[in-house]
């Protein structure tokens, strides 16, 4: 009986460090993430933002890795996967208007203004009283949509001999 009882109590206490454990490794991989991201290695920093967003399994733990790894995207410039990744954390966490913001911001920056226009609305509509970010976004993308379906008849042009790095 007292084996049974040792045996039981060592299963256990086996299993409750391999749960800390893995808490301990995915807050560490969060954390070397963060510092990454600090130290502007976005492009490290972006990989292991994926990893947490393929562990966690709450939402609101999916949207923020999500919104960290769109952020990353954005510093490169690549809007492409910026779009993508906020896209995630703004369907992960629809209540969030960062992630929604940050989601049309990107969206206008990949040319995509209507969606943009549908998402600075939503952001409005949960942003409330912060609807200026809202009305400016949705101008610029109008503007940019007009802009281009009706290109100028101007092109500009690098004059060589004039725009030099001595000038």
């Amino acid at each position: 009986m007292k084996k049974l009882l040792s045996l039981i109590l060592l299963i256990a206490v086996v299993c409750t460090g391999t749960v800390s454990m893995a808490q301990k490794k995915e807050k560490s991989v969060c954390a070397k993430a963060d510092r990454m991201m600090d130290r502007g290695n976005y492009y490290e920093a972006v990989n292991f933002y994926k990893k947490v967003y393929n562990k966690k399994k709450k939402a609101s733990q999916k949207a923020q890795a999500a919104n960290k790894a769109g952020e990353c995207y954005m510093k490169m410039g690549d809007w492409k996967q910026a779009e993508e990744w906020y896209g995630k954390a703004a369907k992960a966490n629809p209540k969030d208007a960062n992630a929604v913001l940050m989601h049309a911001k990107a969206l206008q920056g990949v040319g995509r203004y209507d969606e943009a226009t549908a998402e600075f609305n939503a952001y409005k509509a949960i942003a409330g009283t912060d609807a200026t970010l809202a009305d400016a976004g949705i101008q610029s993308a109008a503007q940019a949509q007009t802009w281009k379906d009706k290109p100028t008849r101007y092109r500009v042009e690098n004059i060589g001999a004039l725009n030099t790095k001595y000038y």
